[in-house]
């Protein structure tokens, strides 16, 4: 795939802004809900990208959530983190060097430890139903393109990570999806 040597498009841009408790100094935790206050498990959220300012606008977005943030700025960085932290989203950019979202997301499901572990891909390459499929067909939990709303992204975040941490203490969790019967 070739790339333009356009800029990429931040993760917000004029009409998407982020939260309005959410500043340079961090979160103002006196406006979060008293769901969102609580320690919730000690699972947290893995969020990947090569680029500071996203990953400062991801952490922003999720740090409301109430679980640890956990930053990774390429892939290489993320299998390390995945595999010695209690990941129970990752937030993973598709464009990076050396190793790409998909890339990424395909060694995730080669490993017993990570392959259900949900993965939500970020893209600024524009709508690309071919990289959607193949992104669906690894097993991606969520495509979001940029710039993300930020609202979205908080709430799929939020409920993947509560179905896998469900999951993974043997409560109820997701329904596995059954594979289609071709008529």
């Amino acid at each position: 795939m070739t790339m333009s040597p356009t800029p990429r498009p931040g993760l917000f841009d004029a009409t998407t802004s982020a939260p309005p408790h959410a500043s340079a100094r961090g979160v103002d935790r006196a406006r979060r809900h008293p769901e969102e206050t609580e320690e919730p498990d000690g699972y947290g959220v893995l969020i990947v990208d090569d680029h500071e300012d996203n990953l400062f606008a991801l952490e922003q977005i999720l740090s409301v959530l109430g679980r640890p943030v956990w930053r990774a700025s390429n892939g290489e960085q993320a299998l390390r983190t995945v595999l010695r932290k209690p990941v129970a989203v990752m937030v993973l950019d598709f464009v990076m060097p050396d190793l790409d979202g998909l890339r990424v997301l395909h060694y995730l499901r080669g490993l017993d430890q990570t392959r259900h572990l949900p993965v939500v891909l970020v893209t600024g390459v524009g709508r690309d139903d071919g990289l959607a499929e193949r992104a669906c067909h690894l097993g991606a939990a969520g495509f979001l393109l940029k710039p993300v709303d930020p609202w979205a992204l908080r709430a799929q975040v939020r409920v993947l990570a509560d179905l896998y941490v469900r999951a993974r203490r043997g409560g109820p969790g997701p329904v596995p999806a059954q594979p289609r019967s071709t008529p």
